[in-house]
């Protein structure tokens, strides 16, 4: 990991390839100097020929650990985790745009920062190899 940013995400309904597709084209987008390292789980959406066109377009290496083995993506499962304890799972939504709105306000208070992950800026080192999440 290069710095723990969080360089870009989006909220969706359905954890589909349109959803990781847009996330990603944000992300190179907003960094199109970078050469990352694109740390994933084996998901449909990563191991698709689709998604390693997009890698490859890019000039972004995958990284991508066997099966049950998450250290790739350990960071992002933390996150995960942390997420959801601390803010999905205490309460009950009862409808999608509440759900949002949560995430957005437990972001704007700087509680993604206890994941080790930062929101604010997305600067890349030109010359090092980086983690794009």
């Amino acid at each position: 990991m290069y710095d723990r940013r969080i360089v870009a995400y989006k909220i969706g309904v359905s954890n589909n390839n349109r959803l990781v597709f847009d996330t990603f084209d944000e992300a190179v987008e907003r960094n199109p100097d970078a050469n990352p390292l694109f740390h994933s789980d084996r998901g449909f959406q990563y191991t698709s020929k689709l998604f390693r066109a997009k890698l490859e377009k890019a000039e972004i290496t995958q990284s991508m650990s066997r099966v049950e083995r998450c250290i790739d993506n350990g960071s992002m499962e933390g996150f995960w985790g942390i997420l959801k304890s601390e803010m999905y799972y205490l309460r009950k939504f009862t409808d999608e745009q509440e759900l949002i709105s949560a995430i957005e306000n437990h972001r704007r208070r700087g509680r993604f920062a206890n994941c080790e992950l930062k929101t604010t800026g997305y600067e890349f080192s030109h010359k090092k190899q980086t983690t794009l999440l």
